[in-house]
């Protein structure tokens, strides 16, 4: 048997992974607002500190802007995540 250790994934890795991949697929287009904290709250089930280390998260990777008393809004991908993207699916294949 081969040992593994399986790391289990935060909840706010879980809710910025699924974001990101509304952005991948197109059904958030840059310049579109997020839902309030409060509705991806009620979304997700998580709670407000979970949510927000997400769109840290998103905000870090150049997917979204984040500014105080707003809704997040998704901006154009920095060119390192176009990269990272379109690398991804390669990788797998090397």
């Amino acid at each position: 048997m081969i040992g593994v250790l399986i790391k289990p994934r935060k909840l706010s890795e879980e809710v910025a992974a699924h974001l990101e991949r509304m952005i991948r697929k197109g059904e958030l287009a840059e310049a579109d607002r997020l839902p309030s904290e409060r509705e991806l709250m009620r979304q997700f089930g998580v709670g407000r500190p979970s949510i927000r280390e997400a769109l840290l998260h998103l905000s870090k990777m150049g997917l979204v802007e984040v500014k105080s008393g707003e809704r997040a809004r998704v901006t154009r991908p920095t060119p390192q995540f176009v990269i990272d993207a379109l690398s991804g699916p390669a990788r797998h294949m090397i």
